[in-house]
């Protein structure tokens, strides 16, 4: 399953400390907030990461500060105390030690200055709960994230929302296989469904698709 990766505006915090520490404070996960993951005219696919859902993961996993998803850029670690990842009522909210390197006061800087002001979050999702309803004429899809494992935050230049935008043409011919595999709509376990599948089979319904 494709790690999924979610994006949200947030108020960074940053604040320069003695012998040129930069740290900036932010929210990277928000709790029960619904996010619309797709929509068109006749269906929307929306998306609710449950209160506690990382519990397990901030408490056993090693967790990294990344720059826009770039895995070559890390800016913070957790078991080297330079990311720290504290849960609240509202979400996960975590503190960054950028580094002391150029790459490191570059990357400080324009946080400080404003010019990045979300962050983002890649996650697999362990444990879900979907709901299918409609509302008029509207197809619902809600998916109620009940647990996740934590892989890396970043402060990112744009929302990463990037399942969304897959091309469902090029894999038609192979979604019904794929769906095939996929549990009936409801609480799932370890390896749930792949979301990039899920939205791929609401859009095989749609006209457009022909």
């Amino acid at each position: 399953m494709k790690m999924q990766k979610r994006s949200k505006p947030c108020e960074f915090r940053t604040e320069q400390r003695e012998e040129g520490q930069q740290r900036a404070d932010g929210k990277a996960i928000l709790y029960e907030e619904t996010t619309i993951l797709y929509e068109d005219e006749s269906i929307r696919y929306e998306e609710i990461i449950s209160r506690g859902a990382a519990t397990e993961s901030l408490a056993s996993d090693d967790i990294r500060a990344v720059w826009n998803h770039n895995y070559d850029i890390v800016l913070g670690r957790s078991s080297a105390g330079t990311l720290s990842l504290e849960e609240k009522v509202d979400g996960v909210h975590v503190g960054i030690d950028f580094p002391d390197s150029q790459e490191g006061r570059d990357k400080f800087e324009s946080v400080n200055r404003g010019d990045v002001n979300q962050m983002s979050f890649g996650f697999d999702i362990l444990k879900e709960n979907v709901a299918d309803d409609r509302s008029g004429d509207k197809r619902i899809i809600r998916s109620r994230v009940e647990k996740i494992k934590l892989w890396e935050v970043s402060p990112v230049t744009f929302p990463a929302y990037e399942n969304t935008s897959i091309n469902a043409r090029d894999r038609v011919s192979t979604l019904d296989d794929k769906a095939a595999a996929l549990s009936p709509a409801g609480e799932h376990e370890s390896g749930v469904r792949s979301r990039e599948i899920e939205i791929m089979k609401m859009r095989s319904e749609q006209s457009w698709m022909n």
